[in-house]
């Protein structure tokens, strides 16, 4: 597994950096598009403020590659970049954090700039058995399309930790953290997985976070403030109220950053994980708004694993 970062001047930067990266792990590249194990990642760049392209860095995952496009592509591209005018547009240059895991392949980038603002851009492999796709999964802070009106963030622990998204059009902008509510169409624009079961091809009614709600909402603990790394498992809703697992991330964790600045290190045995909150870390606001979009996202946050070596 291998870390990066260092500072970019513009997204097409990052998004160079990011393929760079990706060859220096051992992946293929060739037409914008890195693979791997069967994992196909376009990557493009957009300045654009429109309802098909917002600005940032965007992802397409697919199961094959046919010159520049992809065989079978997601029908969601996550985008790295502003959720729309309550968000920060950020300032460049900026610095850049990537994280390349194998066995199997994740790989996560996040952008920190105007100090303690984060976007990131997510894609990875399943290796859960018999889910009948090929596991290939993709998620970002936001949808590819720009809405360009106060759209911000949605998130909390009080109902369900995916909140209720009704006609805000917020997103959680946590990985898989409560995409459930596909009325407003977050699911199949902000992340996806090819699961392939029953008549889906992309699962889009996806959700992790909202078994977690009780363990997240008594984060961090009262007697010593450190907080739990907690599995980042991913359940695509069935009829008759069942979920089905389709992907348990092996090199992430969700956490509560009330007592982390973003890039501590947590050392557990022969394990480091670097803490980032998922937009913007806000202790006064700490449990989000589940009803109302909002300029950052409480204390809610993710651990990556890491390895500067």
């Amino acid at each position: 597994m291998g870390f990066y970062t260092g500072s970019v001047n513009s997204y097409e930067n990052l998004k160079d950096a990011l393929i760079a990266a990706c060859v220096s792990e051992g992946w293929s590249a060739s037409d914008g598009i890195v693979s791997r194990d069967g994992l196909f990642v376009r990557l493009y760049h957009s300045s654009t403020s429109t309802s098909t392209e917002g600005p940032g860095l965007i992802a397409e995952v697919g199961n094959g590659q046919s010159g520049a496009a992809l065989v079978d592509p997601s029908p969601c591209r996550p985008r790295l970049g502003r959720v729309g005018s309550a968000t920060d547009n950020p300032s460049f240059p900026a610095q850049y954090f990537i994280h390349i895991h194998a066995n199997p392949a994740e790989v996560y980038v996040i952008l920190q700039f105007n100090v303690d603002g984060h976007y990131f851009l997510a894609f990875g492999q399943s290796d859960v058995p018999g889910i009948g796709g090929s596991g290939n999964w993709l998620g970002g802070t936001t949808k590819r399309g720009y809405p360009g009106s106060t759209n911000g963030m949605v998130i909390s622990t009080a109902d369900g930790a995916g909140g209720g998204f009704g006609g805000n059009n917020g997103f959680s902008s946590g990985l898989f953290w409560g995409n459930y509510h596909t009325s407003s169409n977050l699911a199949v624009n902000n992340q996806a997985i090819h699961q392939g079961l029953d008549v889906e091809s992309w699962g889009s009614n996806l959700v992790s976070a909202s078994g977690l709600a009780p363990i997240v909402a008594r984060q961090p603990n009262a007697w010593n403030g450190e907080a739990l790394l907690l599995p980042i498992q991913v359940f695509v809703a069935r009829p008759e109220n069942k979920r089905s697992l389709v992907a348990d991330l092996k090199h992430a964790r969700y956490i509560r950053v009330d007592n982390y600045d973003s890039g501590d290190i947590i050392t557990i045995g022969p394990e480091q994980w670097r803490v980032y909150p998922f937009y913007r870390k806000n202790v006064s606001q700490r449990d989000g708004a589940g009803f109302s979009t909002i300029t950052h996202t409480g204390t809610f946050g993710w651990a990556l694993r890491y390895d500067p070596a």
